[in-house]
């Protein structure tokens, strides 16, 4: 187990797998989750929400409690928004009460996820960014690939929370470079190689299609029999095995189905009216 001043800390105000660390999964892929009453009621429910989402899109189940080993422990921090990258182990000591607002700051089997009020909002994408650190995941625009698919400014470059990885402390499982992932930081200072996605950079609607292969295939998910053949990129649903999970554009229990886009969705991006009004 490395020593704590080796774990990356992000700081986000998280695509790659580090084999290095230890990840955070119990052997019956059960994660307990413990929730800081100090922390917004609306941000509780998002929480909640995103753990469901996960729960529905992989084998992972989670079940909330202050006792379960592994465990996901958030808080109302007041240092930041930010999660460490991967199980922390046995070594994780903890920060002041008077910092994170939790009556237990450390012990065996404990990941502390920071949602600090003042540093975080409340949305799904980026309660998910948070989760997907604990869970191992780091940022898309650290892949040991990105100098081909990205450009970025001389300060970027060296900020830690762009450090180019490598494939000795990596896995990428050979997906590709998801410029929409919801691991990905927004556009500023950073230039897509290919100009088509330079908008689709940062865009934390929630964990892309890629982002849950990326999972899925990490925590040996992969559906090994199902009873559905997937079409138009689908792969069978880990939850279940009796559908599939399909990538955008398309649904249904095989994704044949084309979806119908959503009502209004030029007018929203200016397609349709002369509209002024910007939306990124």
């Amino acid at each position: 187990m490395p020593s704590l001043k080796m774990l990356p800390k992000t700081l986000d105000g998280p695509t790659m797998i580090s084999p290095k660390l230890d990840i955070l999964v119990a052997k019956d892929k059960l994660f307990g989750v413990q929730v800081s009453m100090t922390i917004a009621t609306v941000t509780r429910q998002v929480i909640r929400q995103a753990f469901n989402y996960y729960s529905n899109h992989s084998c992972l189940k989670f079940v909330e409690s202050s006792t379960a080993i592994p465990r996901i422990q958030f808080r109302n921090a007041t240092t930041g928004c930010f999660s460490y990258v991967g199980y922390l182990g046995n070594d994780w000591y903890g920060a002041p009460s008077s910092q994170t607002k939790c009556s237990v700051c450390s012990g065996y089997g404990l990941h502390p996820v920071n949602l600090g009020e003042d540093f975080c909002d409340d949305e799904f994408g980026s309660i998910g960014h948070e989760i997907f650190h604990a869970f191992g995941v780091h940022h898309q625009m650290s892949r040991y690939d990105r100098d081909n698919y990205i450009s970025l400014t001389t300060a970027l470059a060296a900020d830690d929370q762009y450090q180019k990885l490598s494939t000795d402390n990596s896995y990428n499982y050979g997906t590709q470079y998801d410029y929409g992932s919801n691991m990905h930081y927004g556009k500023t200072g950073q230039t897509a190689k290919n100009p088509i996605y330079q908008r689709t950079m940062g865009a934390r609607f929630g964990p892309s299609f890629i982002d849950i292969i990326l999972l899925n295939t990490h925590y040996k998910c992969m559906c090994q029999t199902s009873s559905v053949t997937c079409v138009n990129g689908g792969y069978p649903n880990p939850n279940g095995c009796n559908s599939c999970l399909c990538p955008g554009g398309f649904s249904g229990t095989t994704c044949s189905i084309r979806d119908p886009g959503t009502e209004n969705c030029g007018y929203c991006f200016g397609l349709m009216s002369k509209s002024k009004n910007k939306h990124w």
